[in-house]
């Protein structure tokens, strides 16, 4: 099976969409039956690339302010970068440039293609008046929809019940994904730099309105517990939310965007991770924390719901619920030592079962016809 791979989430750009299509297209390609070409549809270069890659090609291309244009002439060189060879089908990996392409060049070379939506492609979309014309169309057309989510295939499924929906959920490999010695002596110096009888907070990504962070610390304030615990915020956050942490004292340490390996300190300095989004999709953030044997405090939605689902002694709270957020922070204030090590080794094993690349590429050979 020849695929082509519509992307405008790729390395070297940072975030967890970029990490997916990378982690993903590397698993597909091992499987022998499959070639894929990835098209990188890039806003930052001028000039078309392609390189040979194990298990395809690598193709990038120019997206200038006229996108129309540039979609159009991306077509054409795809057409010569191909030397006669046929494609069975596209992938369109969320975004909204993929999901725009996609319909258009299956149309001109009459074969089919899939959408894969990822947590915000469907969210946001779906309320954009603007986006929404393009969402719909790719949809509709497409033969198979793949999300990170059930909650996402159930919402696809209720206003498109004849499209063929499949979850494909996140993964990570815990052999690959473990802390050095270097990352040990560093997560110690950091915690050497605060007080020992707090609990520790870490909140990893891109901490955008949606992950809940403002919401979280606006509940310790409200509790009183800013001597209870210590935030480390590694990420953007917003200037109203910094000014909110200053304002009312709040202990926390804030790094902002790292390489994705230098993050590994932050999580092993960390008693808890906590990810209290109102929505979301399926944040590589949980699995990373799982995978180095650290404790959970997720907002039961979305794809954290999943993951609760295979877990049920993950600590977790309703999302945007006050009353039960107090209610947990409480619990993790009374848990012993025994109880937290319990949870974070059933927190690990779950993610080492149900998560690993093995099955996400199992899930994704269901969604391109090969499993």
């Amino acid at each position: 099976m020849h695929i082509l791979w519509l992307t405008e989430n790729y390395f070297p750009q940072k975030g967890g969409m970029a990490e997916s299509c990378d982690r993903i297209v590397y698993g597909l390609r091992k499987i022998p039956s499959i070639t894929l070409d990835l098209l990188y549809l890039n806003k930052k270069t001028t000039v078309p690339q392609v390189k040979q890659v194990v298990g395809g090609q690598h193709l990038e291309v120019p997206i200038a302010d006229d996108v129309a244009h540039s979609i159009q002439m991306a077509f054409l060189w795809i057409v010569q970068q191909a030397n006669g060879k046929k494609y069975d089908k596209i992938v369109a990996f969320g975004g909204y440039l993929p999901l725009l392409a996609a319909p258009v060049l299956a149309a001109k070379w009459n074969i089919p293609y899939i959408v894969a939506l990822r947590g915000n492609d469907w969210d946001t979309a779906l309320l954009d008046n603007k986006r929404l014309p393009v969402l719909d169309r790719a949809i509709r057309t497409a033969q198979t929809i793949s999300v990170v989510t059930k909650s996402k295939a159930n919402e696809i499924q209720y206003l498109y019940p004849r499209q063929k929906v499949i979850v494909t959920p996140n993964s990570i490999d815990t052999a690959e994904w473990k802390a050095l010695p270097t990352d040990q002596e560093k997560a110690l110096q950091l915690r050497q730099t605060t007080p020992d009888n707090r609990i520790h907070l870490g909140f990893l990504g891109y901490l955008k309105e949606k992950k809940g962070l403002h919401f979280f610390v606006e509940n310790l304030v409200k509790m009183q517990l800013q001597d209870q615990f210590y935030l480390w915020i590694v990420g953007e956050i917003s200037e109203t939310t910094e000014h909110y942490l200053q304002r009312h004292q709040l202990p926390y340490t804030h790094a902002h965007s790292l390489d994705k390996w230098a993050t590994i300190p932050y999580y092993l300095v960390a008693d808890f991770v906590v990810i209290p989004s109102f929505y979301d999709g399926f944040p590589n953030t949980l699995l990373e924390a799982a995978a180095l044997q650290k404790n959970l405090l997720l907002a039961n939605v979305d794809g954290m719901a999943d993951f609760i689902e295979k877990c049920p002694q993950c600590p977790s709270f309703a999302p945007a619920d006050p009353l039960s957020l107090q209610k947990n922070l409480l619990a993790l204030l009374r848990s012993t030592p025994a109880e937290k090590q319990a949870q974070a080794q059933e927190i690990y094993q779950t993610t080492r079962t149900h998560f690993s690349p093995k099955q996400e590429i199992k899930q994704w050979l269901k969604v391109v016809g090969e499993g």
